[in-house]
C-alpha cells in the first residue's frame, strides 16, 4: 500500500472489533521515496531538480545511484566512441523497479527518435553516422512500482 508520504515503512496491526483473528499491512514508499527519506535530506522530492548545482538531476543521480546531495558526486555521462557507433554508459541491469529510461537520437534537436538507438544491459549505443547526431536519455519514475 502506498501513501504518498516520505517516511520509511509503516507496519499496521488490524484487529477485528468484532470476532477474531488479525492482519497485517505495511504501507512502503515508493523506491525513489525511500532512496529520498535514507539521505534524510529535504528538497530532493522534485525528480528534475539539481538539489546539488553539479549539472544532474536528481532522478539522473537515483539512476546511477550519485549523491544529490554533493556536488563533486555526479554521474559519468561520457560517450564512448569505438567502431564507428557511441555507447552511454547507464546502470540499465541495475535500475531501480520504479525507473525507466528511453534514450533518442536527433540530427536537428527537433526531431527525436528510438530507431537506431540499441539498448544494452550496460548502457546506449548508437552508429556514429555520416552526420551530426545528438542524443537524449528520458527519465520516468513509474507509478505504482513496488
Amino acid at each position: 500500500v502506498a501513501d504518498g508520504v516520505t517516511e520509511g515503512p509503516e507496519t499496521l496491526d488490524l484487529s477485528p472489533a468484532v470476532g477474531t483473528g488479525s492482519g497485517i499491512i505495511t504501507i512502503a514508499d515508493i523506491p525513489y521515496d525511500e532512496w529520498i527519506s535514507a539521505l534524510g535530506s529535504a528538497g530532493l522530492e522534485d525528480p528534475a531538480a539539481d538539489f546539488d548545482g553539479d549539472g544532474a538531476s536528481n532522478i539522473e543521480e537515483y539512476a546511477y545511484r550519485t549523491d544529490p546531495t554533493l556536488g563533486s558526486s555526479r554521474p559519468n555521462t561520457a560517450l564512448v566512441q569505438s567502431d564507428g557507433s557511441y555507447k552511454l554508459p547507464v546502470p540499465l541491469a541495475s535500475l531501480p523497479a520504479d525507473l525507466e529510461i528511453k534514450a533518442e537520437t536527433s540530427t536537428d534537436l527537433i526531431n527525436w527518435t528510438e530507431n537506431g538507438v540499441v539498448e544494452l544491459e550496460d548502457g546506449f549505443a548508437f552508429s556514429a553516422g555520416d552526420s551530426q547526431r545528438f542524443l537524449r536519455l528520458d527519465y520516468k519514475l513509474l507509478s505504482g512500482a513496488p
